[in-house]
């Protein structure tokens, strides 16, 4: 893969799914580029010290308009004049205290926030960022179950996910245009920065080890692995693939270990 370029959004820290992907990355000799959200630049430059990221990590706004991206499309192109072949969109948030309980309590500012950050800030990535892309490159955007399945104390960020998902599937005509490809990435419970925001995700993680076909969960570093492999591989494009060890496979169904296990959770919690 040598000569190959990759530039990765969400890049927080050595939990972060983006980190998983850049170790990937840096595995296979592709030269990297990180972005972060304002004020996560020092840590997201602390996890990746030693790294082999010979770049500065960049950060970009990706809120209430394109401007911030549209600066940083005219960053990396004076960093790669030549072009990058993969584009990573691992950004997510909504506010925590919204995700618990019912979905009646999401206010409009949230709801409109969550959406503009985790969903259609992929839009402006890809009018402004593939253009720069070299042809055969790929770009890929990470979801969760939660937009297909109620998941408790996901809320709104599942909405945000189901539209994340369907944007892909618009947006690969779009890019294919330019001789791109673009998928999703389900990617199973991992302990991120973003997940710590889901109350009861523990629970998750639980749930998600009685339900996966290997007992474990996936790791952040699998989903990058699997993540790249999809992006190198032609002839895959429009699709929300599920990299979790085979979780949803389980669909919604629930065998007695989980409900064991989710009996002794309520019951520690009363």
């Amino acid at each position: 893969m040598t000569g190959k370029r990759g530039l990765v959004f969400g890049m927080a820290n050595k939990n972060s799914i983006a980190f998983g992907v850049v170790q990937a990355m840096l595995a296979e000799g592709i030269e990297v580029m990180c972005v972060t959200a304002p004020g996560l630049q020092g840590m997201a430059e602390k996890a990746l010290d030693g790294s082999g990221v010979m770049h500065p990590v960049l950060t970009c706004d990706v809120a209430g308009s394109s401007d911030g991206i549209i600066t940083l499309a005219a960053k990396v192109k004076e960093i790669w004049p030549d072009g990058f072949d993969y584009l990573v969109h691992a950004i997510a948030f909504s506010d925590k205290t919204e995700l618990e309980g019912s979905i009646l309590s999401t206010t409009r500012e949230n709801f409109l926030k969550t959406m503009d950050i985790s969903a259609y800030s992929l839009v402006p990535m890809c009018c402004y960022l593939c253009p720069q892309m070299r042809e055969g490159g790929a770009v890929a955007a990470f979801t969760f179950a939660g937009s297909r399945f109620r998941s408790p104390n996901y809320n709104v960020m599942g909405v945000a996910k189901a539209g994340l998902e369907a944007l892909v599937r618009y947006l690969a005509p779009a890019v294919a245009d330019m001789g791109l490809r673009i998928n999703a990435i389900s990617a199973g419970p991992v302990r991120t920065l973003s997940s710590r925001g889901v109350s009861d995700f523990a629970l998750s993680l639980k749930m998600g080890e009685t339900r996966s076909v290997t007992g474990k969960n996936v790791s952040a570093e699998e989903v990058g692995v699997a993540t790249l492999k999809i992006m190198q591989a032609p002839g895959i494009t429009g699709y929300t693939i599920d990299v979790d060890n085979g979780i949803a496979l389980a669909g919604m169904g629930s065998s007695e270990r989980e409900m064991e296990i989710y009996r002794a959770h309520v019951a520690t919690s009363a």
